[in-house]
């Protein structure tokens, strides 16, 4: 129709015990069952029900019309066989159930989009193009124009960030799955997507396992799929290859105990002790974030045993970040033996590194004027070097402290938007990010 205008209507939020999709079961449940009443027993487990359902209308009303038999919590248990507990049971063949409803729209697809459909039910959470080029093995082009056809039929939505990105809804992603394996497809589309995400997440630069903040920033919206990425690598025993993603993530999930927990793993099962000892460095940093200093300590002293001068270099000045809060002077020594090892890097990289535990102990120990300098000389080097934006906000932090110290209110006051503006370049706000800047926002607070 001339003017037509395409409206996306979403499906039903799910956010609370009075929401519409909460709302909708409870009422067709209730036609079901005159009993059924939404209390502590029942509503939590609704709640999750309808989300993930995904809101959808239709799959609701199919899953309240078994709690004459099923209570919520049953009803969840079973929805990893979703389409056969949502086929409205013998007596109902003749309703249209949710499967036969998205096999409709399945079966208008031309051939290559459903193999594109059904090669997108290997994502876990969001995905973007650039993936769909490389797990369906197509052109950038063909990968726009496809999912740009899979979005007007709803058989793809926006993530809910969007920054460019689509996801499927749970329901979808289960039926495209089995599409997947009916024809043969899954083992093919599962090696694509282990080949693209640990070929995206992987570093040259063992130091600082992908220090890079805009690096890290744009993998943190894929941690689901390094997630499985990683299940996957485990599961297979290929220990040197799941080291090796590892060794790009330890920024990426900061505040994941199972990240440090599988590290520890792949570390008993490698052979290359080089490898080990490089893996000791991702558990130190994940350390690091999480603020479990004892165990910091521990693997630090551990990798400062190494007979890697490389590796004992970075374990020693590690150990001044600790040492720096009660006793200068013993961390001090430490970066001096950091320096004086000369671990084989590139000079601004070096410098950086030394550059911020120099002025983390020269403000512990109040030398001020000292701090300042090392903060101005290692912020130069580290945004010269690669692989060290890292580098940056822990430096702005340093330099907020002394400002406060020194009653420069002023430069306090820009602290946070700098440690915002190099920590998140792309948007997005991790972990240490949104540590540093309430830091620094209490610190403010403080000062006044």
């Amino acid at each position: 129709v001339d003017g037509e205008r395409v409206v996306q209507v979403r499906s039903l939020p799910a956010d609370g015990a009075d929401s519409p999709a909460v709302r909708l079961f409870a009422d067709r449940a209730t036609a079901v069952d005159p009993s059924f009443r939404l209390d502590e027993a029942t509503t939590d487990a609704v709640i999750e029900l309808c989300e993930r359902l995904d809101g959808i209308p239709l799959a609701i009303e199919l899953a309240a019309s078994r709690v004459a038999v099923l209570s919520p919590a049953q009803l969840l248990e079973g929805l990893d066989d979703r389409f056969q507990l949502l086929s409205g049971g013998r007596r109902r063949q003749r309703r249209r159930t949710l499967e036969a409803t998205i096999d409709w729209s399945y079966d208008l697809l031309d051939p290559d989009d459903r193999r594109v459909f059904r090669h997108l039910g290997v994502f876990v959470g969001s995905f973007d193009l650039d993936a769909v080029e490389a797990v369906c093995g197509l052109s950038h082009a063909d990968a726009l124009d496809t999912v740009e056809s899979l979005y007007a039929r709803s058989l793809v939505a926006r993530s809910d960030d969007w920054h460019g990105r689509f996801r499927l809804l749970e329901t979808l992603k289960a039926y495209a799955e089995d599409r997947l394996v009916d024809e043969g497809e899954a083992a093919q589309a599962r090696r694509r997507h282990l080949e693209h995400f640990t070929a995206r997440a992987r570093v040259d630069d063992w130091r600082w396992g992908g220090g890079d903040a805009r690096r890290a920033g744009a993998l943190i919206p894929d941690t689901a799929n390094l997630t499985l990425c990683l299940d996957q690598l485990e599961r297979s025993g290929r220990w040197d290859d799941l080291a090796d993603l590892l060794n790009g993530l330890p920024q990426v999930m900061q505040g994941d105990d199972t990240y440090l927990q599988r590290v520890d793993r792949c570390r008993e099962q490698l052979v290359d002790p080089v490898r080990a000892e490089r893996l000791l460095l991702c558990a130190i940093q994940a350390e690091m974030w999480s603020a479990d200093w004892p165990a910091y300590v521990a693997r630090c002293r551990e990798l400062a045993a190494s007979d890697d001068r490389d590796h004992a270099g970075y374990g020693v000045v590690h150990l001044a970040l600790v040492a720096g809060r009660h006793d200068p002077a013993r961390a001090k020594g430490y970066v001096d033996r950091f320096v004086e090892w000369g671990p084989s890097d590139p000079d601004d990289l070096r410098l950086a590194v030394e550059a911020l535990h120099r002025a983390f102990c020269a403000a512990h120990a109040l030398e001020l004027a000292d701090a300042s300098e090392w903060v101005s000389r290692g912020l130069d080097a580290a945004r010269r070097a690669e692989h060290v934006q890292w580098v940056v906000p822990m430096l702005e932090a340093v330099r907020a402290v002394c400002a406060w110290a020194d009653g420069d209110l002023a430069d306090l006051d820009g602290a946070v938007e700098r440690i915002d503006r190099s920590f998140d370049p792309i948007g997005l706000l991790d972990p240490a990010s949104e540590y540093l800047r309430r830091f620094v926002a209490t610190v403010a607070a403080v000062a006044r």
